[in-house]
Parts: C-alpha cells; structure tokens; sequence
C-alpha cells in the first residue's frame, strides 16, 4: 500500500531475497604458534543479499578466531577446525582443518645446577620438540673442560667455563647450548654463596592473575638468575617516618611490646603510577591505616617509625577475644628430623599438635561473630560442626580444615616448641579461620606494590633486601616472616598465594640469601654483568623472554675490598614455545 507523505506518496518495492551458492574463504592448512592470519571471503554470487558471517574454531586452546573479524591467532600445537557460518543458509558453512606447529628446537633445562666440582656429576635434561626433527645427540664444545654422555650427564675435568649441546643428528641447526661451569672439589666460602643463590633454571609464570577474586590483570612472572639482588644496595627512604605521628590522625597506636614478626602484603593497588612513593604518601595521609614500609620498582620508604604499632594486619579484634600475643610453652621437645616448619594438626579433644605430638595448648574455642552463629560445635569424635542457623551450614569437618594457609606461629626455645596465641577470625572467611594473633601489636608491616607495568620479581628482590635487614635488625629468623594471611586469612598478599602459596616460597628463598648476605658476608659487595644483556640485566632481571629456550650467562664478583671472587655461571631462560 502506498504511504501518503503530504506532497510526496511512497511504493513499496519488493526485491526476493538472493541467496549465495558458495562462500569463497582464503582458508590455510598449517600455521606457526603464536602468528596470526587473517580471513577474508566473498560470496558467490556478489549480489547475495544477506552477507553475515560468523567464525568458530572447535579447540581454542590450539588456535582462537575473532568470530566477527576472521582473525586467526594459533595459540598451542594441536589440530582444530575452523568454521565460517553463513547467516543467510547454514547449508553454505564452510570448514577446514587447521594445524599449529612450532618450529624444530631443543626444550632444556638443568636437572641439578649448572656448576660442578671436578670428578663430579651434573644432569642436562633436553628433548627435541616441533616440526622436522629426528634424534636428540650431546657432545661437549671442550672436553679438557668437562665431557658428557649420551643422556646428558656431565662430568667436570677442569676448573673453566664450556657449552655442552644437546642438537638434532640429522639437523645441525637445531641445537640448546648449556653453559656449565666447572669448579674445584673445595671452594671458598664467597664463591660457595654465589653457587648457593644461583638459578640454574629461571622461574616463569605465564599470565598470572593480579588481584583477589577476579583478577584485573594479568601478568607475566618471570625470576632472576640469581635470588641476590646483584649490584643494587638496599636504599631507604625515611622522610615520611614521623608524618603519621606529626599529623595526629590516630591511625597508629602506641609503642609494641614486643617485635615478633615481619609481615609482608601487597598494595591491592593495581594503577599505573601506584609505585612505593605513591602507596607511602597514601599511608602517611589522613586515613584509617597504617605501615611501616612501602616497597616497589622505585625503591623502600619508611611510613613509621619501627617501635609503633601500625593498623595493617587487621586482628586488632583479637585483643577482645583472646587477650595479647603471648609465647606459651607447648610440652612438645624438637627432634633431629623435625622439618624448619612443624605440620601442626588438632587432636580428637582439640589440642594442638605438633608433628603427631600432642601439646598442652588447646585449640582457641569459636566464637559468635557479630551473631552470625558461627559459634560452632565441637563434636565428641573431634569434628566440628556448625550450628544449625548457621547461613552456610558443615558437618564433621576435621579441625585442620580451619587453620590458615601460613599455618600457625611458633618458635623454638631451649629446644622445646613454644607457640603464639592463636584465634578465630571471621572478618575475611564467613565459617572462621584459625591464625596467628600479634599482627598489628607485634610485627613491621610491608606493603609490596602491584602497579600496572611494574616488574614484580624485582619489587619481591627489593622487599626481600629489607626483610633480611630487619630480620638482623631484631633478630628474628625466617620463620618470623609471614604474609597478612597468617592473621586473618586475607587473600593477602595475593599473588604469591596463588597455585598453593608457589610464590610465597620463592620469595622466602629470596629473603634467606639476603639474609646470608647481610649475616655472614655484612659489607661485601656484588657487582654482576650481564653476557646476554638482550635478555638479561646486569642485576640479573629477565629483560625479554626468548622464543626458543636459551641459555644466558652473567659474570658476578663479590669482594669486601680486600678479598674477591669471580666467577661465570649458566641459567635457562624457558622461550615462548616451551610454555
């Protein structure tokens, strides 16, 4: 029917619908991990009416496709299929079968370290991996230096510095070069300090989630050739120290009794530009928190003085339940196999135990927070259970089940267990975890920056420089230095919690070299250079990962002045196609 517009009167016009015969896509077979193609099509014939498309790949984990754009990005080795769905006749979808390959390489690492003594043995682990590859050979670039076998273990000859590959028979161009380093049966003890906080392999974490919960980023973790940070000393900035107490906003409270820990967090802080400098200014301005010491790419600032209690750890509710930290003998003597942290476990009437031994401390009782019912019952065959009211009711849970993933405080004294107060904490799970009190009272607090763009390995190297100093400082050992977890369960701090708290004991194994760097070897300097600098730091941060697995090396001396040592060690960088 015609349409009447004033002065103007308008026909329909129906055109029928044409519809394609074929789609025409510029489809491939095979393509390189990592590369992208790009579709295109067109439809036959040119005129079809409805030209709508969508892309689907059946196995996303070996290749993706941008369903709108045809954009194909291969992620992994594999098969998958790519379909391109026609909207206008389904009968038209076109497929085809798409394979990722990576190119022909040896994968390696070093199965012990990447040093050994003359007469002695190390293992070389390699394997050929990818497109056109035959037989995995070894063979020694000097053997006055050290030899290998046809497994890959290496003998060392004399003192000195080879490349042992691992290459393809049939492929000479295929091959991973393990730098080794051969050193005498005795060695010094500075030279014994390098060899011991050297990585023959560095840490790689791909795409690591930042931030609790959903995280909102996510980051590539990579670790260091060495866990000393080489030719940075610890720097503080201690210009804010007295702000928080200058500016009386009663965000701190008065002197601690004692110092029992080290407590380290993260910022949660995830911005550009929230570095160190920043998250201090924070701390020191007119708010309800407070820290000791803020740590990030741009160095250490000290927020408040040492002896003064900072609002950190959040357990100050503690005090109400179960009074202050206190160090309370156990009964439970140590023994010679006993592991650095004892496996505390509940007994059937709810009294600690330390490595099956039972103490004579009992398990702290649950409480009602805030009438939540989580007073919960302890059952007679040593279980617990929740009240029937509870919102997210249990039954017959072991008591293990509560305690928190830092475990519980405890220290050692003329050979006998002691342990701290412990309490029940609700302000972070609903159903209560069982952790350590004295966070706030009784330890310096640490906050670790997370900003956007920032390396974190090298915010943990500098945080672990002053842990290690502060453990000298009030002797403590490394069993006083803990996350905020330890006193309320808090996702805190996060990132090293993840993949069962992985990072967490690299990061104590960072703090235990710089504390025998700061203990043993006190006003000894390292000064290290980089062989790769493309892929290594002279400090010995990762500055790019490589494709392919490489062996970088870095030359280090430590001297006092007076005496030094050097000394040229190997360390695997895992490469993009290894991942």
């Amino acid at each position: 029917l015609p349409t009447d517009k004033g002065d103007k009167v308008f026909y329909p016009k129906f055109e029928e619908e044409i519809k394609p015969n074929q789609i025409l896509v510029n489809a491939i077979s095979e393509l390189l991990r990592f590369e992208t193609y790009q579709l295109t099509w067109s439809f036959d014939p040119v005129e079809t009416t409805n030209k709508g498309v969508t892309f689907v790949s059946t196995n996303k984990a070996v290749a993706k496709v941008d369903s709108e754009t045809g954009l194909i990005t291969a992620v992994a080795d594999g098969v998958t299929t790519i379909i391109v769905e026609v909207a206008a006749d389904s009968s038209k979808n076109f497929s085809f079968e798409l394979e990722v390959y990576s190119p022909g390489q040896v994968i390696g690492e070093y199965q012990t370290t990447s040093y050994v003594a003359i007469n002695d043995v190390i293992v070389l682990d390699a394997k050929l991996h990818g497109r056109g590859v035959s037989t995995l050979v070894w063979e020694s670039l000097d053997e006055s230096i050290a030899t290998v076998d046809s497994v890959g273990n290496v003998a060392g000859i004399k003192e000195g510095v080879v490349s042992v590959r691992a290459k393809d028979a049939n492929n000479p161009e295929i091959y991973l070069d393990f730098i080794v380093t051969v050193v005498s049966q005795e060695v010094s003890d500075e030279l014994q300090l390098l060899l011991d906080s050297h990585n023959a392999n560095i840490f790689v974490r791909k795409k690591l989630g930042i931030g609790s919960g959903i995280p909102e980023y996510y980051k590539d973790i990579y670790g260091s050739a060495n866990k000393l940070l080489m030719n940075e000393a610890l720097v503080i900035d201690d210009s804010r120290k007295d702000i928080e107490q200058n500016n009386k906003t009663g965000d701190y409270f008065g002197v601690m009794e004692s110092i029992e820990f080290i407590t380290v967090h993260y910022t949660g802080n995830m911005r550009n530009g929230a570095d160190s400098d920043a998250n201090a200014d924070y701390f020191v301005g007119d708010n309800e928190v407070s820290i000791h010491f803020c740590t990030g790419n741009d160095g250490v600032d000290q927020c408040l003085p040492l002896n003064i209690g900072a609002y950190h750890a959040g357990d100050s509710g503690a005090m109400d339940v179960v009074g202050p930290f206190k160090w309370h003998p156990t009964g439970v003597k140590v023994s010679e196999n006993d592991p650095l942290y004892p496996v505390f476990t509940i007994s059937d009437d709810f009294y600690y135990e330390i490595n099956g031994n039972k103490t004579s401390i009992e398990m702290p009782t649950p409480y009602d927070y805030k009438n939540r019912r989580t007073n919960h019952i302890l059952n007679s065959d040593g279980t617990i259970s929740s009240q029937p009211t509870y919102g997210s009711p249990f039954s017959n849970r072991t008591p293990e089940s509560f305690i928190n993933m830092h475990s519980l405080p405890f220290k050692i004294v003329d050979g006998e267990y002691y342990m701290g107060t412990t309490w029940w904490c609700y302000t972070q799970v609903s159903e209560g975890r069982i952790c350590s009190t004295g966070g706030n009272r009784n330890s310096i607090g640490i906050e670790s920056c997370v900003n956007r763009g920032s390396d974190l390995w090298y915010t943990w190297q500098i945080t672990a420089q002053l842990v290690a100093k502060l453990m000298v400082d009030n002797k403590l050992d490394i069993t006083r230095v803990r996350g905020h977890h330890f006193y309320t369960a808090k996702d805190c701090p996060q990132p090293m919690l993840e993949n069962d708290l992985e990072i967490w004991w690299e990061f104590l194994a960072l703090v235990e070299a710089e504390y025998e760097l700061r203990t043993k070897f006190n006003g000894y300097t390292l000064t290290a250079v980089s062989n790769n600098p493309d892929y290594l730091r002279d400090n010995g941060r990762v500055r790019l990962q490589p494709n392919q697995d490489t062996c970088l090396s870095y030359t280090v001396t430590i001297s006092n002045g007076e005496k030094s040592e050097t000394i040229t060690l190997g360390t695997m960088l895992s490469g993009k196609y290894t991942i």
